[in-house]
């Protein structure tokens, strides 16, 4: 059964300078404290509210953003997963905007996202779920177990409006029709090891992070072109984007990196300290990077130059 209810986006406003602050935030059943900290180079930052933080995406409009908190065990099946929505500027946040133990809703553990018109689509396990991006309200649920699905990891949408879903543990980049949602293998290749993060450029080419072995790919018009490698082998890239200037950003989780690849094949680690970053989002809009911290469940927002 599909929970029709609607939910209050509850939010706290009035925050324009950037200074330490308590910010109170109202939430279905509780009142939590928020420490907002800015520090040298950050717009702004959140701890000691999200839980096993896995992925951040902002909307079209660059307002919001929605951040994906597993809230437990990556492969548990306990729908305590929950993703939260946050003002862009860190001003306002809707802890469980989206809540999987509320009744009537599954999401075990919700890890990449994409935006879709408006849904918010959300890999959980070996399911993708759609949520109405205003409402929260879930109005989609896609089983990929029957097609060999485990470990579904990151999403994106591709020109055509196909929703792209890597599967870290078989592999495998499935595709998802837009009209029809039927299911196929869009990729399925020796050369990625472990698709992990997944990202459509405007010109419909796509990256592609390898987990296992710190790989960088380009997918365009089916050729696969290694853009980047860690001949030591010590990388293992998550989450992957681009900015304006179509600079690519990933993390390196194990060593608590983010680098810049530029099309020269040049990178440059970002000098910044983080903890297990993971599915980073860059908001082309506002020149934002937003950086989810597994390890230290916070979220951070890095004005960029």
């Amino acid at each position: 059964m599909v929970s029709e209810k609607r939910r209050s986006n509850t939010e706290s406003r009035g925050l324009n300078t950037i200074t330490a602050y308590i910010l109170p935030v109202i939430n279905l059943s509780a009142i939590l404290l928020i420490l907002l900290t800015p520090l040298p180079g950050y717009s702004w930052e959140i701890g000691g509210l999200f839980k096993n933080v896995d992925c951040i995406i902002s909307t079209p409009s660059g307002d919001y953003i929605f951040v994906s908190s597993i809230n437990g065990s990556p492969r548990a099946k306990n729908s305590k997963g929950y993703i939260s929505k946050v003002a862009s500027d860190g001003s306002s946040v809707n802890l469980k905007f989206i809540d999987g133990s509320e009744y009537g809703y599954t999401l075990h553990a919700p890890k990449g996202m994409a935006i879709r018109d408006s849904v918010l689509y959300v890999t959980d396990i070996d399911f993708v779920r759609g949520f109405h991006v205003e409402q929260g309200i879930n109005v989609a649920n896609i089983n990929l177990a029957p097609y060999g699905a485990k470990g579904l990891n990151d999403i994106a949408v591709d020109k055509e409006g196909n929703l792209l879903v890597t599967d870290t543990l078989t592999g495998r980049i499935f595709k998802i029709d837009r009209e029809t949602e039927e299911i196929t293998i869009f990729l399925h290749s020796p050369m990625i090891q472990t698709p992990y993060g997944i990202s459509v450029l405007p010109t419909g080419a796509i990256l592609v992070s390898s987990y296992i072995d710190g790989t960088i790919w380009l997918l365009d018009n089916k050729k696969l072109t290694k853009l980047w490698e860690d001949k030591n082998g010590l990388m293992n890239a998550y989450g992957i984007d681009y900015d304006r200037q179509g600079n690519i950003y990933f993390s390196d989780f194990t060593y608590d990196k983010i680098y810049i690849l530029n099309w020269k094949g040049e990178i440059t680690p970002l000098q910044d300290n983080f903890n297990q970053p993971v599915k980073i989002c860059l908001d082309r809009k506002n020149n934002i990077l937003f950086v989810p911290e597994y390890g230290a469940h916070r979220v951070k927002a890095i004005k960029l130059k």
